[in-house]
């Protein structure tokens, strides 16, 4: 019997990068760089929560240069956070890939569906650390589902994920830690959001202790701004 998607996973759309969006231009070419040049290319954005991969992430895919080379339609954002089981995670592919389940094995039409042509596909795994990180002790499960991908030389691999580590020791990962972003950028992201803090004296001093995180920083900038 061929196990059915849960009802209750529906393909969402690969959401915009943010409106107001400072500070990560040069890495944003780097990683399109890799996109483009490599002939492998199998990317990890790594760091804490709210340090802003997932948006660092989106702005690099829709990128003019990305989705010339890898047309919009062969763009895949597969969001990973609710992936909480082997399963479940190949669920989300079969759903965000568009592979129709055909057969006893979801990982198997996936990889037939990604075979049937070789124009360049790329794929993001975004909040990839749930499935790596699962409580089921699966992650030898979940490691060959990422090994199976990364043996297809037409697909790009780009990974977020919270931590310092690269998942599988199997793949050679292009990796990047993503630092804070710099004050004048969080001031930007801060007077942008909420312009009458423009001329606040006391806002440097709260984005140093906000860490220059753009998460908190725009969460402290809308506050301010309904306040």
């Amino acid at each position: 019997m061929v196990p059915a998607v849960s009802d209750k996973l529906v393909r969402q759309d690969m959401p915009l990068k943010p409106r107001i969006f400072h500070g990560r231009d040069t890495l944003v070419q780097e990683l399109v760089g890799l996109l483009l040049d490599e002939e492998l290319p199998r990317i990890c954005i790594l760091g804490p929560g709210g340090m802003g991969k997932t948006s660092l992430a989106l702005a690099v895919v829709q990128s003019p240069s990305v989705q010339a080379k890898y047309n919009a339609h062969n763009c895949f954002w597969v969001p990973c956070i609710g992936a909480t089981s082997t399963s479940l995670f190949l669920q989300i592919l079969c759903t965000h890939l568009r592979v129709t389940v055909e057969t006893s094995s979801p990982l198997n039409d996936i990889l037939a569906e990604l075979k049937t042509t070789v124009e360049p596909r790329l794929i993001l795994l975004d909040n990839f650390e749930t499935p790596w990180n699962t409580l089921d002790n699966t992650q030898k499960d979940v490691n060959n589902v990422i090994q199976q991908l990364d043996r297809l030389p037409h697909v790009a691999i780009l990974v977020t994920m919270r931590g310092t580590h690269l998942p599988s020791n199997d793949i050679v990962w292009q990796s990047k830690n993503l630092p804070p972003t710099d004050k004048d950028a969080c001031r930007r992201i801060f007077s942008d959001i909420n312009p009458d803090s423009k001329d606040d004296p006391d806002v440097d001093h709260l984005l140093t202790e906000l860490g220059h995180m753009p998460f908190a920083v725009t969460l402290m900038a809308n506050l301010g701004k309904e306040g």
